[in-house]
């Protein structure tokens, strides 16, 4: 039989530094995997970085958004009033001068109507004077030639001196006649001219109950319909004048300085390849600011700085107002 206790006496001694030699081994085995894996991922993240940088000094890619080169307007009445008709809807294309709201006016358009009529008649009136001092001229030249030959007459003692009295009253006559329509006419052009001035004033204060397109453009927003009550100076549409479209970006102040102008660029969507327009930077702020586009972190805005970029498109065709995409731009012109 065996003693046991005899047994594991004799074995520890026996086997204790085999038992370390292999807890050693495994040791070094692990801390040699860790520093190869360790050393792997750093070489990765060199190549890596590497690549990003070499891509950087091609082109830049930032988010933007996309904005009409001329400011987008908020449209408003001077005057307050109740809307009479809403002549156009969102999205629709308009002509500069196009009446797009009118309000209430039919105490303007009246006055409108009386002082044209009033214009009118003092334009008739002139006509009529006009045509009466001609008339009256004629008679005049007429009567003093009849008078010249009545004196010469008389001269020769062919002719009695009442009618050449008589033909002298009557150039005489047409002499003053002549007097009281230049003195008419010269009432009438103030009079004309007064009334001109009332049909101006009317017809701007009728100008003042209509909003009208500033411009060729796009109708972005109005929510307005008949019956409706407007204040004055209160924003009733928003309007973008037709003009280039813009990708409004923000570049890093690490790489603010390689943009310059004419640069070429293009934008596409967020996370796409597919190209949505072509264009090149027209302007560069000469500053840096606070991060402000598309910032979802409040940390973004304190801790980077930024220079806005503006890059004018070749085509709208693919465009929305206030489209985010992503801008690329290409560091040589």
């Amino acid at each position: 039989m065996i003693n046991t206790n005899s047994y594991s006496l004799i074995f520890m001694p026996m086997h204790k530094p085999f038992f370390i030699l292999i807890i050693f081994i495994g040791v070094i085995t692990v801390v040699w995997g860790c520093g190869s894996s360790k050393e792997s991922k750093k070489k990765q993240s060199n190549t890596n970085s590497a690549k990003t940088n070499t891509n950087q000094l091609n082109k830049i890619v930032g988010t933007a958004r996309i904005e009409p080169e001329t400011k987008i307007v908020k449209l408003s009445s001077e005057v307050s009033g109740v809307v009479k008709a809403v002549y156009v809807k969102t999205g629709e294309k308009v002509k500069k001068g196009q009446v797009l709201i009118e309000l209430n006016n039919d105490i303007e358009a009246a006055q409108l109507n009386d002082t044209r009529a009033a214009l009118a008649y003092t334009q008739s009136d002139k006509s009529n004077l006009q045509a009466s001092m001609e008339a009256t001229r004629i008679k005049a030249e007429n009567a003093r030639k009849r008078l010249e030959r009545l004196q010469f007459a008389l001269s020769k003692n062919a002719e009695t001196a009442q009618n050449v009295d008589n033909a002298k009253a009557e150039y005489e006559g047409y002499l003053k006649e002549i007097e009281r329509i230049e003195a008419q006419m010269q009432s009438n052009g103030l009079l004309s001219n007064q009334n001109r001035q009332k049909v101006e004033l009317s017809e701007a204060q009728l100008n003042r109950r209509q909003i009208k397109a500033p411009s060729d453009g796009l109708i972005l927003s109005i929510d307005l319909s008949p019956g409706a009550a407007v204040n004055a100076l209160a924003v009733v549409a928003e309007f973008a004048p037709e003009s280039a479209m813009n990708a409004i970006t923000e570049v890093d102040e690490n790489f603010a300085t390689d943009v310059q102008i004419g640069q070429k660029a293009y934008v596409r969507l967020v996370g796409k390849t597919d190209t949505l327009s072509t264009g090149e930077v027209i302007s560069a702020a000469p500053y840096l600011k606070k991060k402000s586009l598309f910032s979802d972190e409040g940390s973004d805005m304190e801790d980077r700085r930024v220079r806005e970029v503006r890059v004018r498109l070749a085509s709208n065709e693919k465009l929305l107002h206030g489209m985010r995409v992503e801008t690329v731009i290409l560091l040589s012109k």
